[in-house]
């Protein structure tokens, strides 16, 4: 953007989703934090625990899907 002519330079873009997007989104990341919770729940005794980040793919595909994303401390 450095080179690119004045009228130019204050131009951003942005990746929004629709609003029955976004709501896909949320209800995807919804249901895998509640069966996340389940699960470490069950195994609460377990000494296998960590931090878990939950990302989801295909925002804008009709059936957007959540990718979980161990980080073990």
């Amino acid at each position: 953007m450095k080179l690119a002519r004045p009228g130019y330079k204050k131009i951003s873009i942005a990746h929004d989703l629709t609003p029955q997007q976004c709501e896909r989104v949320k209800e995807v990341r919804r249901k895998t934090m509640d069966e996340l919770q389940e699960e470490q729940q069950k195994d609460a005794g377990s000494a296998n625990k960590g931090n878990v980040k939950i990302i989801v793919v295909g925002q804008t595909s009709a059936k957007p899907r959540a990718v979980r994303v161990a980080a073990w401390v």
